[in-house]
């Protein structure tokens, strides 16, 4: 596995990400309900945004992933109410 630091993710579509990530801490993410199989990635070195269930490093993970209920849009809907 890398450590190489400089991965970044961001909910899918979403205009701000978290950067500095490494791979482990983005697989982390992905086991911890933190970021959705459709969010997205941008792995070192790469200028364009790819969703984590595309991502020829992360695509079998993603799709060992459970699917969670996700209350997101929920959550996002309640708030600008």
């Amino acid at each position: 596995m890398s450590t190489v630091i400089g991965w970044k993710v961001r909910h899918e579509g979403a205009p701000q990400a978290m950067d500095g990530l490494s791979f482990e801490q983005v697989v982390d993410g992905l086991h911890e309900a933190l970021w959705e199989p459709t969010d997205e990635v941008q792995a070192p070195g790469e200028a364009t945004w790819t969703a984590i269930e595309n991502h020829p490093q992360l695509a079998e993970i993603a799709a060992d992933i459970e699917p969670v209920v996700s209350t997101r849009a929920e959550e996002e809907v309640r708030a600008w109410t």
